[in-house]
């Protein structure tokens, strides 16, 4: 209505403007919601959320426009001067199509060039790349995360097992390759039930290795462990008893020092399974290969598989983007025919080959919130270019 007014000041009415740009504006509305319906397909919740509401607004505005506006602009027909700089900008406007005219070729050598550089084009999925804090606040944090010892929630070690014996000696066998992971700085540190409850079996072990120890005649024993073995009939006592009860997860856990790293194990658990929690992760790749070969035993990186839903989803805007637009040019080029229906699907998608081009010159990868802006550029620029085709001045 704006526009329409500044053209034809003279004898300008509501409902005579509405004859002249309603067909743009109804192809306009129609383009832009079948564009939000295709990203309606993609499977995040939020993005369909975003689709729906998109739809709404638009549907409402455009009832408010087709509806209100004629009624409520009647009786305003009475032309205004227009202020300097929009003189000017219209103008600049008039002359704009000659001067491009000159350029014609030119424009289309770098449209061809930008095709060409979308292979310079990096992708970056990485959900931690959408967070850009200070430097000076990353390097205080890795200083509290030393000197707290901080333990990774997003990335440990899960252990499955069918009973919970079964399961402390999987956590007790993969020690070996945990000690290599901490030698060669792939972890810093990590945290385990069986630092402190040991299976069953390794309990055992150890008492036997004690009793053997303590009751072998062979071993020398000095001045003191003489007088405390003698005067507490040690040797006697480990010849005599049998074996102790063992430890249990119940039993430790009623311990209160048992009862902080209750969260490691979990006995009851259909399935029983524990945790081994990693401190300063240098590289999830040496992890993972480390456990490879270890039957139910799991690197979970919750950041990896956030990414890698990142990355799909971006992959599924890129694609229902790619349809919704191929469906808006058959739609276009049943009406205005194939090579004008190109032309208006051209000039949006040079806007968005620019944006594209210039995050590749400013070193910027390619993640999902500069796809949802690029889809943002070729909507607005395609309601532009289907105004101006459906104009009866143009």
């Amino acid at each position: 209505y704006f526009a329409d007014n500044l053209i034809n000041q003279k004898n300008w009415s509501p409902f005579e403007c509405l004859k002249r740009i309603g067909s743009g504006i109804s192809w306009g509305a129609f383009t832009t919601i079948l564009a939000f319906i295709a990203l309606a397909i993609n499977t995040l919740p939020g993005l369909h959320q975003i689709a729906i509401f998109s739809v709404a607004g638009i549907i409402g505005a455009y009832i408010t426009v087709i509806a209100a506006f004629p009624f409520i602009l009647t009786g305003r027909e009475k032309p205004r001067e227009p202020f300097l700089f929009v003189t000017r900008l219209l103008n600049l406007l008039y002359i704009y199509p000659h001067f491009i005219a000159k350029f014609k070729t030119t424009f289309h050598i770098i449209f061809v060039l930008m095709i060409f550089g979308l292979y310079f084009v990096k992708t970056e999925d990485d959900i931690r790349s959408l967070q850009s804090p200070p430097a000076d606040l990353l390097e205080n944090e890795k200083i509290v995360h030393q000197i707290l010892l901080k333990y990774e929630m997003s990335r440990f070690i899960l252990i499955r097992s069918t009973n919970v014996e079964d399961l402390l000696q999987k956590e007790e066998s993969i020690k070996p390759q945990l000690a290599e992971l901490i030698k060669n700085k792939s972890i810093g540190q990590y945290l385990a039930i069986t630092q402190f409850l040991p299976s069953q079996s390794l309990q055992s072990k150890n008492y036997q290795l004690i009793k053997n120890s303590i009751t072998n005649k062979d071993l020398v024993f000095s001045e003191d462990e003489k007088n405390i073995s003698e005067s507490t009939n040690l040797f006697e006592a480990y010849h005599l008893a049998s074996e102790p009860p063992k430890m249990t997860p119940e039993l430790f856990y009623t311990n209160p020092f048992g009862k902080r790293f209750k969260n490691l194990i979990h006995p009851e658990a259909a399935m029983p399974f524990s945790i081994i929690l990693l401190q300063a992760v240098k590289s999830d790749h040496n992890i993972a290969a480390a456990l490879a070969n270890q039957k139910d035993v799991f690197y979970i990186n919750k950041t990896a598989e956030t990414s890698e839903i990142l990355k799909k989803m971006r992959q599924q805007i890129v694609l229902s983007t790619i349809i919704a637009y191929f469906l808006i040019y058959l739609l276009l080029a049943i009406k205005h025919g194939f090579r004008k229906g190109f032309a208006i699907l051209a000039i949006p998608a040079f806007a968005a080959l620019a944006s594209v081009i210039i995050l590749v010159a400013c070193g910027q990868n390619l993640h999902i919130a500069h796809t949802l802006a690029v889809i943002i550029v070729l909507g607005t620029g395609i309601d532009y270019t289907i105004f101006l085709a459906e104009s009866p001045v143009c």
